[in-house]
């Protein structure tokens, strides 16, 4: 797996839930820098891993491809399933705000 497919994953999964990088840094009780660099393809150890995927609400196994070497064998066929994840995640929170919004 690349780090740049791990960073966009989180940082997509971030977006989805509405957080800052502050916010997810908070949650996963991890300095804002390390996310940023973690966040911009920096190294993401097994550990810091777990952090921000319990911190996402989101098993480790999503934020990276099921197959690491299927990436660097073939660059154009990449796992899309967290991809899926994180647009149904964003959609359900979309709707939650929105029907939040008709409550009050």
């Amino acid at each position: 797996m690349t780090t740049e497919t791990l960073a966009s994953n989180i940082r997509d999964a971030r977006h989805a839930l509405g957080w800052s990088v502050e916010e997810l840094a908070d949650k996963a009780d991890l300095e804002v820098d390390l996310v940023r660099k973690i966040e911009r393809g920096g190294d993401c150890s097994g550990p810091l891993l777990l952090q921000l995927s319990r911190a996402l609400g989101i098993p480790p196994q999503v934020l990276m491809p099921t197959n690491p070497r299927a990436e660097e064998e073939e660059p154009g066929k990449s796992n899309k399933w967290p991809t899926i994840i994180v647009t149904i995640l964003f959609f359900i929170v979309a709707v939650r705000t929105l029907l939040a919004s008709f409550n009050h």
